[in-house]
């Protein structure tokens, strides 16, 4: 699978599908794996349903709103496409289906609440959507390993 769930918060919004400074300097960063995530986006756009400027408006989107439920829905909506087009076309151009996508981000939120070690387990648990302390260590031990 092309897609590591932690090159995500690299995406900036920005226009012309250009990467915007925060954008570069990110991807400098993590040592330029999100150019190379940019750029399968761009090569995998080919859907005439959503293009690279939809996917970055969605995934900007869910980084807002990691700790709040995120439906197909409105993910959907901020696309401007149907539910059934919208995860097909979110498959094709991320790599991983929308449901995936927002589990694993929320995973990689919660690993940096972790390390950051000032919030209580199942407060983090809560707070991302999880709907006990037992299914959020079930779903890190089988992220993380």
């Amino acid at each position: 699978m092309f897609c590591n769930n932690s090159l995500h918060p690299c995406y900036k919004r920005s226009f012309h599908n250009q990467p915007s400074v925060a954008f570069a300097a990110e991807s400098e960063r993590l040592g330029g794996t999100c150019a190379s995530l940019l750029e399968y986006v761009r090569i995998n756009r080919c859907s005439r349903y959503l293009n690279a400027y939809g996917v970055f408006r969605v995934l900007d989107y869910v980084e807002a709103n990691l700790e709040s439920e995120l439906s197909l829905d409105q993910m959907a909506s901020i696309a401007c496409l149907s539910r059934y087009h919208f995860a097909r076309a979110f498959k094709k151009a991320v790599g991983q289906s929308p449901h995936r996508y927002v589990s694993a981000r929320r995973l990689d939120r919660a690993k940096a609440l972790l390390m950051a070690g000032d919030r209580p387990l199942v407060e983090i648990a809560l707070a991302l959507g999880f709907s006990s302390q037992a299914n959020f260590t079930r779903a890190f031990t089988q992220a993380t390993g």
